[in-house]
């Protein structure tokens, strides 16, 4: 899952982040302090070939169907039709994880990975965003809009 608020609190209990929905992904923090999350708690962000992986071959995390077809929505983007003003908790949209079983890598908030792009689009994006290969560079993006998730080696 995407880190979320409720996470973030334990590591930064003072953070702006603490009166806002605790299950929804942390977002407004910079790239140093979830650097200095990962190296506390000995994890670290997606490579671009793990990011590329989980989706196995298909275009989303859940296949190759787009976001809305037959009027489901897999992804929470382009606010608002899909229930959500703004971000969903991270366990929002389970049903459509990737083939290994992560959730939430098609939007939501942008994810940054450890090359410093933004991947997965978020609440605010237009579908093509949500497809495996779509990016961003993370300065081009509003802080607001982003989150992360983090691997822990075996």
């Amino acid at each position: 899952y995407e880190v979320s608020r409720v996470q973030f609190n334990r590591f930064s209990p003072q953070s702006a982040v603490a009166n806002q929905p605790q299950d929804h992904p942390v977002t407004g923090i910079t790239t140093h302090m979830i650097s200095q999350y990962c190296r506390r708690y000995r994890l670290r962000l997606l490579s671009v070939e793990e990011w590329m992986t989980v989706f196995g071959k298909h275009d989303y995390p859940w296949g190759n169907e787009a976001p809305n077809d037959g009027g489901k929505y897999r992804a929470n983007y382009e606010t608002t039709r899909d229930g959500w003003s703004e971000t969903a908790p991270v366990k929002s949209f389970s049903e459509y994880s990737s083939p290994f079983g992560l959730v939430n890598l098609a939007g939501n908030v942008w994810e940054l990975i450890s090359d410093g792009t933004v991947r997965g689009g978020g609440y605010f994006s237009f579908p093509e965003n949500l497809k495996r290969d779509s990016f961003e560079q993370s300065g081009k993006i509003d802080v607001n809009l982003i989150g992360f998730r983090c691997v822990k080696e075996p």
